[in-house]
């Protein structure tokens, strides 16, 4: 059948297809499948200019999913290596230890820009993805069980009302019927009742709201701030003839969220192994493309390259390549210098693949061989790099593998005789935080230094994964001879386990030997020199 569209017929049918329709209430995940099928199948022939469509109405998802993408997804993923159920798994996980009946509202992360209407490449925030497998603009709510009658949490998902014009920029976003089919809401609202909604469920919640105002930059921040005023305000009105007002429950959701994410499930094992794989695969290549005349630029892109090549979306951080001096100086970043003939180059990159972050540094010589003093630096730093790898194992802690760096660097300091005649125990208490002021290493996963509300004085547990990074940098200054300016870090990622740990990063070499060999191994090749 073939028809023209009459006066105010594309209008209606349009707000239909579009699920304008906010203000008769949520979708719900009970709602009939065939009530996304809003229209029989006719072929329409429209207006000059007007566009054709497909009466039925399929769910827009807005990022990959199995049936679209089954080349990166498995048919029960949501996200790449993360399974669907996995996802409701951690809300229920969080449900539970939230205070019984209060509503946790997490938003996404803003789109941030460069300038103008520019946007970044966009980042969604690490605690939202992980409780919603969404990569793009959403608040969520969580509200957990808090009487008989609600034995499990509720998942609300409020987004973007569809808009023409904006897809046309930016493509198409995360409907309704989405929402409920693939990410598992119970109910689904546009952000235009946000506001009203959020205060109605928190006012009705026995233990309050669990929010983090200092997400200021996070997506609808004002508008779940306005709500949570409204509240804060209502509470202090509320009080009787003899009694002070009680402020409206509010307290933080981040704490629970890093308590989640500190421990990691094997799907995100998994995805950890991958991300280290790729960046000590780029690492290697980085350390075979190395010589003289190229830039730390240079290698900066290397990596970059191998990384997205593999697959990584990003880098899990600015990379740092410092080399000559600069290697003592921890997040170096102008990466502009030429590399030199006698000098070292530190290299220290992560990528961001599937979400998990990689962490790994080292250091080579950039003529291809260690020079006596060099060597003695770089064999001192792995062995207390090997030392303290052998102690990460459950039970310990990072402070504790800290404290063990500690000591050993300071008889480091004290063999080399770069403290005159001081004492190990005066070094490690006075004076090797001249050399070595860092941290041995820090959480890791979805965020390059994850969890960090997580202290340090944690026990270790099978499925941690921490950073392990020993360094010593001798400051550029004439009293220091021939030690003057050499900087060496040796950084692996360490997965807790059972029975001690996995290095994740073990594929691209430390022993001093086989570092040389890699570097040499690649002058025979023109692949990133300058010509």
């Amino acid at each position: 059948m073939a028809l023209r569209a009459l006066p105010g017929l594309w209008t209606k049918v349009n707000n239909l297809i579009q699920g304008n329709i906010a203000s008769q209430g949520p979708l719900s995940a009970s709602a009939s499948h065939a009530s996304f099928v809003y229209l029989t199948s006719y072929s329409h022939a429209w207006p000059d200019g007007a566009r054709s469509f497909s009466a039925k109405r399929h769910p827009v998802y807005g990022q990959p999913v199995p049936h679209t993408h089954p080349e990166l997804l498995a048919a029960d993923e949501l996200t790449v290596g993360i399974r669907a159920q996995e996802y409701a798994n951690r809300r229920a996980a969080l449900a539970k230890i939230m205070p019984p009946g209060s509503v946790a509202v997490l938003p996404a992360a803003s789109t941030t820009y460069m300038a103008g209407i520019i946007p970044y490449t966009y980042r969604q925030d690490a605690d939202f993805l992980y409780c919603t497998g969404i990569h793009q603009h959403a608040v969520a709510v969580i509200q957990a069980p808090g009487t008989a009658t609600q034995s499990r949490p509720k998942f609300t998902l409020f987004i973007e009302h569809a808009s023409a014009e904006r897809d046309r920029w930016d493509g198409a976003r995360l409907d309704q019927a989405a929402a409920l089919e693939a990410f598992g809401a119970d109910e689904v609202y546009y952000t235009s009742e946000l506001s009203r909604r959020v205060y109605d469920m928190c006012r009705a919640a026995p233990s309050g709201m669990l929010f983090d105002v200092d997400r200021t930059s996070s997506f609808l921040y004002s508008i779940v701030r306005t709500a949570l005023d409204q509240l804060q305000s209502d509470a202090q009105g509320h009080k009787s003839s003899n009694q002070s007002p009680q402020p409206f429950p509010l307290n933080p959701l981040r704490p629970l969220l890093h308590h989640l994410r500190l421990r990691k499930s094997p799907a995100e094992m998994e995805l950890m192994r991958r991300s280290a794989a790729v960046a000590a695969q780029a690492m290697a290549a980085c350390i075979r493309s190395t010589r003289p005349g190229l830039t730390e630029w240079d290698i900066e892109v290397e990596f970059e390259h191998q990384c997205k090549r593999a697959g990584a979306r990003r880098m899990a951080y600015p990379p740092v390549v410092a080399s000559g001096p600069d290697s003592c100086i921890i997040h170096y970043a102008r990466n502009d210098k030429v590399l030199r003939e006698g000098q070292l180059l530190l290299v220290d990159a992560g990528c961001e693949l599937n979400g998990y972050a990689s962490d790994v540094t080292r250091t080579w010589p950039i003529s291809g061989r260690f020079s006596t003093p060099q060597r003695q630096v770089y064999d001192m730093v792995l062995e207390v790099h090997r030392r303290c790898i052998s102690a990460c194992k459950p039970g310990s802690s990072i402070r504790e593998l800290h404290a063990l760096s500690v000591r050993l660097i300071s008889e480091a300091l004290h063999d080399l005789g770069l403290c005159g005649n001081a004492s190990v125990k005066d070094i490690a208490i006075n004076h090797y935080r001249s050399f070595y002021w860092h941290s041995l290493g820090h959480w890791l996963g979805m965020d390059t230094h994850d969890t960090h509300l997580v202290g340090y004085d944690r026990k270790l547990e099978p499925g941690h994964v921490i950073t392990v990074e020993p360094g010593l940098y001798v400051p550029d200054e004439e009293r220091y001879g021939e030690y003057r300016g050499i900087g060496v870090r040796i950084e692996d990622d360490v997965l807790i386990t059972p029975g001690g740990c996995e290095v994740l990063s073990a594929a691209v070499p430390t022993d001093p030997r086989a570092v040389e060999e890699l570097v040499l191994s690649g002058r025979g090749s023109s692949r990133s020199s300058r010509q």
